[in-house]
């Protein structure tokens, strides 16, 4: 559980304290300064911000009985959270970091800041004055269950903003924690990583080990000299993925605007769904290839380059949706 105790309300204060109280396995994870000096330091919190409700001193039950927490650390702290099946509280930063470590979350709202980033990261809230009587931390639990699919939904999307816009200020993506990268999105360098994510209508997925790539106004890619030599496995991309899960039954049309040497450039759609080429024209700044496909089997998202594309640049691939 997590609040903010300078924003102190009763009737959303009650409410946590009788979860705290009610439920042993419940801890606090408190994250202000001040609170960081009662947990290390058992220093009471001054006296505007201290309450009998909530842990503001050293005498409060969850602190006598160590349920009181603080972590500076952000690695730390939601690597400690997956030991815990449920975040609920007033703090967006505490429910993000649950959210990150896999638990279903509830927020409770107390102003329309923290609702909004709630609704845009697509949260379980509920309004602090919501709560009654009646409220149970079980009602909100399997609520949370259910609500944090849209979450689930919107991860890629909203992550890849993130990464985009890490990119495209040239933030080297070494200094991030490997462990919360996609791999689809690590090993390739920012600028392919903006270019990709931002125009789009696919995204890297899985590169050949086979490849080099380099990104300007267009992804250029050729043969990776410290590859082992003698394959066959000239898969230029093994994968590419579309922003949007493509639909049993439904037509896509594919249109790749390319320039590159070795054969004819092709696709192919990892469950075996037809690929048929409908028009191939020379266009000013490269070659404009035009693919539609019929999906087969259930959700798939990925199609894939065929190995005679081995060199060359890309300049567009876009994805839609056909009668």
């Amino acid at each position: 559980m997590n609040y903010i105790a300078g924003e102190y309300d009763y009737h959303w204060a009650s409410f946590i304290d009788k979860v705290l109280f009610e439920n042993q396995k419940a801890d606090i994870f408190l994250q202000d300064i001040d609170e960081a000096r009662l947990v290390e330091y058992g220093h009471s919190l001054v006296d505007e911000r201290r309450h009998d409700l909530l842990v503001g001193d050293n005498q409060h039950f969850a602190y006598v009985e160590g349920r009181a927490k603080f972590i500076a650390d952000p690695n730390r702290w939601i690597s400690e959270l997956k030991d815990y099946k449920f975040s609920l509280g007033t703090r967006i930063h505490g429910a993000i970091a649950a959210a990150l470590a896999g638990l279903p979350v509830m927020i409770i709202a107390t102003d329309s800041n923290t609702a909004g980033l709630a609704e845009y990261h697509h949260l379980s809230y509920i309004w602090d004055y919501e709560l009654t009587e009646k409220t149970s931390v079980e009602e909100l639990y399997y609520r949370a269950c259910f609500e944090m699919q849209a979450y689930y939904d919107f991860f890629d999307e909203s992550y890849d903003k993130y990464i985009n816009f890490i990119a495209q200020n040239e933030i080297d993506l070494d200094i991030l924690n490997k462990s919360l990268i996609p791999k689809r999105l690590f090993n390739y360098n920012n600028s392919v990583v903006g270019n990709l994510i931002s125009s789009w209508d696919v995204y890297l997925d899985e590169l050949s080990p086979y490849f080099e790539l380099q990104a300007g106004e267009s992804i250029e890619f050729k043969k990776n000299k410290k590859a082992r030599k003698g394959s066959k496995n000239f898969w230029t991309w093994q994968n590419f993925r579309t922003k949007s899960l493509l639909q049993l039954n439904h037509k896509y049309r594919v249109t790749v605007l390319w320039e590159g040497k070795n054969k004819e450039f092709m696709l192919t759609a990892q469950d075996g769904s037809e690929v048929v080429k409908i028009s191939d024209e020379i266009k000013e700044n490269g070659q404009e290839v035009v693919f539609e496909v019929e999906i087969k089997n259930d959700d798939i998202d990925h199609i894939g380059f065929s190995e005679n594309f081995k060199t060359g640049r890309v300049h567009h691939i876009g994805i839609e949706e056909i009668d």
